[in-house]
């Protein structure tokens, strides 16, 4: 519903508009209704965090699935200058997506169905899932696709479900076996992230990030 409470909004921010969503409403005073978003701080803030050199060296990010909290993550991955496609079962969808968000000159991005998520996967070096339940494509990812080609590429996936995560301890390693490069980043450090941020724009107090990651951990 991040979209359409956007849409309702009387007044939106500016990282909000660009995203098109809003996980964050709030009543003024006069009863109109301000829209914020922090859930790119979540993607932006997990990702800071985990980076390696070597995964800043590809800068291609691929992003799973084409909801809010997709599009949050187009915006924060095209921020920090990467070159972005998202792929999503209707594939339509996911070129309007990438068509408003390429109406700004400095980002870089395309769009694609779910059968193409192969190729991708084997360039990023960032994989952003949004869909809350696994695809069969997962299954398909070859030795290359997940070691990123020839040569063994570092990776970071950031998953967006924190409640009932599709890449399972199993999953995971799975693709660390192929891949020991590759790291796994739970919607919990999402979910934190963007927290810190809408505490932020309800108190414009700083919480204490160390505590609230000891209350999600």
């Amino acid at each position: 519903f991040k979209g359409s409470a956007f849409q309702k909004a009387d007044i939106v921010s500016e990282d909000c508009k660009a995203i098109g969503a809003t996980n964050i409403l709030m009543k003024r005073e006069d009863g109109k209704i301000v829209a914020g978003n922090s859930d790119h701080l979540g993607v932006s803030g997990a990702i800071a965090e985990n980076i390696t050199p070597e995964m800043s060296i590809s800068k291609v990010a691929l992003i799973v699935g084409c909801g809010g909290a997709a599009q949050a993550a187009v915006y924060a991955l095209c921020e920090l200058g990467y070159r972005t496609v998202i792929l999503n079962r209707d594939d339509m969808k996911a070129h309007r997506v990438a068509g408003r968000f390429s109406e700004n000159p400095k980002y870089d991005i395309s769009a694609g169905g779910l059968d193409e998520i192969g190729p991708y996967f084997r360039k990023a070096s960032v994989i952003i899932y949004t869909l809350p339940v696994p695809i069969p494509a997962l299954k398909l990812l070859n030795r290359k696709d997940i070691r990123g080609g020839l040569f063994c590429h570092s990776k970071l996936i950031v998953e967006a479900n924190y409640k009932d995560p599709t890449f399972t301890p199993d999953m995971i390693g799975h693709l660390k076996k192929i891949n020991p490069k590759l790291k796994y980043v739970s919607g919990k450090e999402w979910l934190l992230h963007q927290a810190v941020g809408a505490y932020i724009k309800f108190t414009s107090e700083v919480p204490d990030a160390r505590k609230m990651r000891e209350v999600i951990v």
